[in-house]
């Protein structure tokens, strides 16, 4: 997310609420942060998930699996 936003300054003075403020200007009228991929990054993390966790929220077990 820290990439995909620009900001990859590591100080002390970093903050999550900082990086919230500043993503959330970012976004287009579209809904997008400008490409396909800073949106596919940026989108589980307004909702404090990973890209790992993320298929959790919308797919049965059985589909995790390869059954249909």
């Amino acid at each position: 997310a820290l990439i995909a936003s620009g900001d990859t300054d590591n100080t002390p003075s970093f903050s999550v609420d900082n990086l919230f403020f500043k993503l959330s200007g970012a976004q287009k009228e579209d809904g997008s942060y400008g490409d396909m991929w800073k949106t596919y990054y940026l989108l589980p993390l307004f909702s404090w998930k990973s890209l790992v966790n993320i298929s959790d929220d919308h797919c049965t077990e059985q589909t995790r699996k390869g059954q249909h």
